[in-house]
């Protein structure tokens, strides 16, 4: 069920990125593609699962500690990627002194916003607040469960 839950999290979070980066005109493409690889991986994970059968079980774990630093390395490395809407939140070229003196005196009673810089907790709480988000977590939870018997259970 854990594996459930992260998988979930993960598709739920990924497709509006997938969206924000991919072109308007090739956006379903990209989706589809992004898509067809869930079942896809459920099936190579058969595939690992015979040549780790046939290495034994430890050698499994060991392959795929192999294969992993370079997308942790990608990832802790990487900058913050922002989805549409960010970044009219974000001043991405901060002004020049002479214009920021200008921007204070035009605005004076308007508070610019930045995104949000809370903790865990904090982004854990606004996430689980938002109906839409947990729904479809809860929707691929029970999505993986049953892929999950079916490979249990089945032949």
């Amino acid at each position: 069920m854990l594996v459930g839950v992260g998988e979930s999290t993960f598709v739920s979070l990924a497709a509006p990125f997938v969206l924000n980066v991919a072109p308007s005109s090739q956006s379903s493409s990209w989706m589809s593609i992004f898509y067809m690889f869930i079942p896809v991986g459920v099936a190579l994970g058969y595939v690992y699962g015979v040549v780790g059968g046939a290495l034994g079980w430890r050698a499994s774990f060991g392959i795929e500690s192999l294969l992993m630093p370079p997308f942790a390395a990608f990832g802790f490395m990487s900058d913050r990627i922002y989805l549409k809407g960010e970044l009219d939140k974000v001043d991405v070229n901060p002004p020049s002194d002479e214009e920021s003196l200008h921007r204070q005196r035009d605005n004076a009673n308007i508070k610019q916003t930045a995104p949000s810089q809370g903790g865990l907790l904090s982004d854990m709480k606004e996430l689980t607040m938002s109906k839409v988000y947990t729904t479809n977590v809860l929707g691929h939870i029970v999505c993986n469960f049953i892929l999950g018997a079916y490979s249990y259970w089945g032949p």
